[in-house]
């Protein structure tokens, strides 16, 4: 065990060229055309879902893209969702949000007694959870917000019960 230690460290001091294939630009034109294949068969697989979309379509909307080009449709079609798309900084946001809830919930002795208490209150666990989210909201807004004080947030100003 310890030659082995012994032998990962020497490797990970020592420096390490990698050297390329004999065959590196053709290897690098393999990679290049599968990458490219690969975007095709998407571009392609999209294009047809679009059609199928505009076949099984009302009518009057049917008629309207069938005149457009293909960005235009797709443009089109973006406008007719019932709620405008959310941009990917909020949807990673919430992601993150998600995360640390679901962690600590897990592992915070502190977070396991909240919820246990929103749930004695009456509330069902989503509920608990959906309150859990806004206390660690406020906990983060708190952090991230500049103070109008002299001394400013830190993590051991904030309590990890909620």
């Amino acid at each position: 065990m310890i030659d082995a230690i012994r032998a990962a460290k020497d490797a990970l001091v020592t420096e390490h060229l990698i050297q390329p294939r004999l065959r590196g630009e053709h290897e690098a034109l393999r990679v290049l055309l599968a990458t490219r294949h690969g975007a095709v068969l998407a571009s392609t697989a999209t294009i047809n879902q679009l059609k199928a979309l505009i076949v099984s379509g009302p009518d009057d909307l049917r008629a309207e893209l069938r005149k457009l080009k293909r960005p235009a449709q797709v443009n089109r079609c973006a406008q007719l969702r019932d709620r405008p798309a959310q941009d990917i900084e909020h949807r990673v946001t919430v992601r993150a949000l998600h995360t640390i809830t679901l962690i600590r919930m897990r592992l915070a002795p502190a977070t396991k007694a909240y919820i246990a208490r929103r749930v004695a209150e009456g509330k069902t666990s989503r509920d608990a959870q959906r309150c859990l989210n806004r206390a660690i909201c406020r906990q983060l807004f708190k952090l991230l917000e500049p103070t109008r004080q002299s001394r400013t947030a830190s993590l051991e100003d904030l309590p990890q019960a909620a």
